[in-house]
């Protein structure tokens, strides 16, 4: 059975974290999530990830979450399937966590997930990755999340496994209409910080 992945994208006024995190600490805590916060990119926002405890799709239910009125401008709820088995179990990784995420072309979804998986070995001696998913809706989205310790590290790391020629996966590219990678920092009480 695949591994199924929720992620809850949550855009924050600004100024208003501190009381959104308040409200997730406990959620979090419960479900043994990720939570982390945005630092580079579209700033403002939380993301929080949790795995399904049987794989299926109907196990998540949106959170029902006393949030403060004011400060959440919008939830997005977005369930994805695990490429393989690669999702590490929570734990200390960080601090620093690059999400990369990408708009596939339709018709090519599949052939992504293969270029991604053919590529990983020779990879993941740079660096571990926390997981890569593809989302279940009809949106033909891809996304991996990359873990490092410092800013520093991950453009290093990164910089060798391109000069090796070993990163990114040849070919998958071209069937890329949109790519974004962010920048986030875990909460305290993250399950992976």
């Amino acid at each position: 059975m695949p591994i199924v992945v929720e992620t809850l994208t949550i855009q924050c006024r600004a100024g208003t974290i501190p009381s959104v995190l308040a409200v997730l600490e406990p959620f979090v805590r419960e479900t043994d999530a990720g939570c982390w916060v945005a630092e580079i990119g579209l700033l403002n926002r939380i993301i929080v990830m949790r795995v399904a405890a049987n794989g299926e799709r109907e196990a998540f239910q949106p959170p029902a979450l006393p949030w403060p009125e004011e400060a959440v401008v919008e939830v997005e709820q977005d369930l994805w399937r695990v490429v393989g088995d690669a999702i590490l179990s929570p734990g200390d990784y960080g601090p620093v966590y690059e999400f990369r995420c990408y708009d596939i072309f339709k018709d090519d979804v599949s052939e992504v997930e293969r270029l991604f998986r053919d590529a990983l070995p020779k990879r993941l001696p740079y660096s571990p990755l926390l997981t890569a998913m593809v989302a279940l809706d009809d949106s033909a989205r891809f996304c991996h999340v990359w873990p490092y310790r410092s800013l520093e590290e991950r453009a290093s790391l990164r910089r060798e496994a391109v000069a090796a020629a070993l990163w990114p996966p040849k070919g998958m590219a071209t069937l890329l209409e949109t790519m974004r990678s962010e920048i986030y920092l875990p909460a305290s009480f993250s399950a992976y910080l």
